[in-house]
This record gives C-alpha cells, sequence and structure tokens, in this order.
C-alpha cells in the first residue's frame, strides 16, 4: 500500500491538470503493488511497469469505460491490456467528438504510436519469458508457425509490416494465450525438454 500511494504521488506531477490518474493507470498500479507484496519480479511484474509507464507518461488516448472495467476485473490486469493493444484495439479507445480531419489524424497517429510501442513489449516479454524457461525450443514446439514468425521479425525492420497480418496475428494469440499462466507453461517447456534430451 506505500509503494501505491508513492506511485500515486509520483505520477501526480505528470497529471497536474488532470482531477486524478486514469482508472486504468490507477488499476494496473494496484497490480503492481500486489505483485511487490508479493515480492515477484518475474515478466508479468515487468510487463505491468512498462505499460504503466507508456500510460502514465506518453499518451492522451481514453479508453473507454466498459473496457477499463475489463482490464480492472481481470485476473492478469496488465496481460489482458497488453492482449487488447496487439490484437483487438479498433473499439477501446473513447475516439474524438468533432471528428474533423485534423483531430482524426492525430487520434490516428497516436494510436499508431500506442500499438508500436506495445508491439516492441511484447517482444520484450517474449524475451524475458524465455529467459526464465528450460527450453529454448519450447515456443517453436508449442506455437504452430512460430518459427516463420521469427523470421519475418528478423529480417523486416517496419514494426506494424511484422504483425499486422493474419498469420502473425494468429502467432501472437497463441503465444499470449500461454502466457496466461507462466507457471504452467514453464512446466509444459520442461516436459518438452526432457522428451528433446531423452532421444
Amino acid at each position: 500500500m506505500k509503494f501505491l500511494i508513492i506511485f500515486i504521488l509520483s505520477q501526480s506531477i505528470v497529471y497536474a491538470k488532470s482531477k486524478e490518474l486514469p482508472k486504468i493507470v490507477r488499476c494496473l498500479a494496484q497490480e503492481e503493488a500486489k505483485f511487490h507484496q508479493k515480492k515477484y519480479t518475474g515478466p508479468m511484474y515487468k510487463l505491468n511497469q512498462q505499460l504503466v509507464n507508456m500510460l502514465a507518461i506518453e499518451t492522451q488516448l481514453i479508453f473507454k469505460r466498459d473496457f477499463t472495467e475489463k482490464v480492472c476485473l481481470a485476473d492478469s490486469k496488465a496481460l489482458t491490456l497488453h492482449s487488447h493493444l496487439l490484437l483487438d484495439y479498433s473499439e477501446i479507445f473513447i475516439t474524438p467528438r468533432n471528428k474533423n480531419d485534423w483531430e482524426i489524424n492525430l487520434f490516428a497517429k497516436q494510436v499508431d504510436l500506442l500499438i508500436s510501442k506495445n508491439y516492441e513489449l511484447f517482444l520484450y516479454l517474449v524475451s524475458l519469458v524465455q529467459m526464465e524457461i528450460s527450453s529454448p525450443h519450447c515456443l517453436s514446439k508449442l506455437v504452430p508457425n512460430y518459427e516463420t514468425y521469427l523470421e519475418k521479425e528478423m529480417y523486416l525492420k517496419d514494426l506494424k509490416s511484422n504483425y499486422n497480418d493474419k498469420d502473425s496475428l494468429l502467432v501472437i494469440e497463441k503465444i499470449l494465450e500461454h502466457f496466461t499462466d507462466i507457471e504452467l507453461f514453464k512446466q509444459k517447456c520442461i516436459k518438452i525438454s526432457k522428451a528433446l534430451n531423452n532421444r
């Protein structure tokens, strides 16, 4: 609780003109405080940290109320938000009221920037999880077309072209499904590693 109070006070400078932090950021901060209480510092904690920093500092976008509630009620708040930003972000933001060309273009650029940064965060999350598992081939065995996706990611530099196609999105969705339970994912990877070593 002490950490949460310190966090909110430190972030209030950013929102000097606002009454309070956006609810979705406060929910993520509460989740981060729980991680601290449990002394958990693994991949989901780091994902949470990065999302809090991203939303508290770098974006003016406003999430819809029903989506905010969905994130706040989720068991894994950071992963729920992260997944939607990658896979299904078309209906989660409040669009400009006036809808003139300038506002629409600005809104689109802000969304694109947030999605691109979130994709970079996804790659970071994958690397964090892979550092914790015993088998370097685990994702290749569990996720269809993972190797093809990896080759595309390695050679293409434009982030949007890397993931904004149907095949890549299916791979990303499957990876995130496995990450909903990191401990179970680790157990699966241990079995894969043992099976490979026994050949």
